[in-house]
């Protein structure tokens, strides 16, 4: 057990008398006094030779200074370090993004933060998979689906909008399906969630009404990026975001536009809003302010 009035003993014998120690601590030499009784007390020692004019260490005062004056400055100066850790634009911070969305939306904007302020260090790690951001040491993460979890505070990132898409030639050899049903006359790509091992289901909204199936595949993946690839080689229809369609300049086009579904928000997720260190708070309000 370390008592509390160590620190005021320590200033007291540094400063030499309890007055030059009441005006370094801002307190009244009364309350130094009461201090330095209840440490004595604790300790059943006599620390100090107390005089009208003089304040002289007893031998027990003389070994206790000894023996902690370099333990409580080295343990005030790890505190103010923690301190100045929280409150200062440096140290890592440890992010999770997903692996197509991160890469093209969020990590762009991470090195621009990290070329604001260079002692941030960043540890990314891309990951279709939702972790547990307690239990694995994130302070960030990104994604549309997060494991439930009393402790996570999630803020709207982005409305991410799916699409069915296939290549043109994929099209021009089996023709374009005009409604769901049509799909089971075409090959299909699967998406298995890497988080629940599942078969995402294709949701289908039209004038307000959703419906959602999920087709008979030859083909399942869960990575999003080797839809998009399949879908471009021509081997079916697979539903991917927007930005899919985008990066493949032309070689991909959507079909049942009338069907697609609604935006999906993608969530910016931390462990707490308490004591947040200025680095990751900074951080995540540079990533929210151009959404």
């Amino acid at each position: 057990m370390i008592p509390s009035q160590l620190p005021t003993f320590i200033d007291v014998v540094k400063q030499g008398s309890f007055s030059a120690a009441s005006r370094k601590l801002g307190v009244s030499p009364a309350a130094i006094s009461k201090s330095i009784s209840q440490l004595e007390k604790t300790l059943n020692q006599r620390l100090f030779h107390r005089t009208t004019h003089s304040l002289t260490l007893t031998i027990e005062g003389q070994q206790l200074f000894d023996r902690t004056v370099e333990l409580v400055e080295a343990l005030d100066e790890n505190v103010s370090l923690s301190m100045d850790a929280g409150s200062a634009m440096k140290g890592e911070i440890k992010i999770n993004l997903p692996v197509h969305f991160g890469q093209t939306i969020v990590y762009p904007r991470l090195l621009e933060f990290m070329k604001l302020h260079p002692e941030v260090e960043l540890d990314v790690h891309f990951d279709d998979k939702a972790h547990d951001l307690v239990e694995n040491g994130f302070d960030l993460g990104v994604g549309n689906r997060i494991n439930e979890d009393s402790r996570l505070i999630a803020r709207p990132y982005y409305d991410l909008q799916l699409l069915y898409v296939c290549s043109r030639s994929y099209l021009e050899a089996h023709g374009t399906p005009l409604t769901p049903d049509d799909l089971e006359s075409h090959a299909c790509i699967n998406y298995r969630s890497p988080t629940t091992g599942r078969i995402n289901p294709w949701v289908f909204n039209h004038k307000g009404k959703v419906t959602q199936l999920t087709p008979n595949a030859r083909l399942a993946v869960n990575n999003p990026n080797s839809a998009y690839l399949a879908a471009k080689s021509g081997f079916g229809i697979t539903l991917i975001a927007q930005s899919y369609l985008e990066e493949s300049k032309g070689e991909l086009v959507s079909v049942l536009d009338d069907y697609k579904p609604s935006s999906a928000p993608v969530w910016l997720y931390y462990p707490s809003r308490s004591y947040l260190p200025l680095r990751v708070k900074n951080l995540i309000e540079f990533l929210l302010a151009d959404q």
